[in-house]
């Protein structure tokens, strides 16, 4: 289980994000975001999901991979953004370190 436990109103964003009207799968949805979470914490490390507005990108983008089936394709086609981040996220924490 993630460190961060995604909020109904992060649930909301991702349903608006992905154009999801209904409630029937919102608790797939909260297991889906909550994988993506964590795949991205696992790799670069905790984030604020509600402020750090890169890293909810990513996870609002690997679960809707992720929601298609397409997962297999997230790390090529989103290949730069997550280089990005981990640059980002280490810049952060040697700053924070210091």
């Amino acid at each position: 289980m993630p460190s961060v436990k995604i909020s109904d109103e992060i649930l909301d964003e991702f349903k608006e994000y992905t154009k999801i009207s209904h409630d029937t799968e919102d608790e797939h949805l909260m297991r889906v975001l909550n994988m993506s979470y964590e795949n991205l914490e696992t790799r670069f490390g905790v984030f604020d999901i509600n402020s750090n507005l890169n890293g909810k990108n990513l996870v609002f983008a690997r679960a809707r991979y992720d929601y298609e089936d397409l997962l297999e394709f997230f790390n090529d086609n989103y290949q730069d953004d997550l280089l990005h981040f981990g640059f980002l996220t280490l810049r952060e924490r040697d700053v924070n370190e210091e």
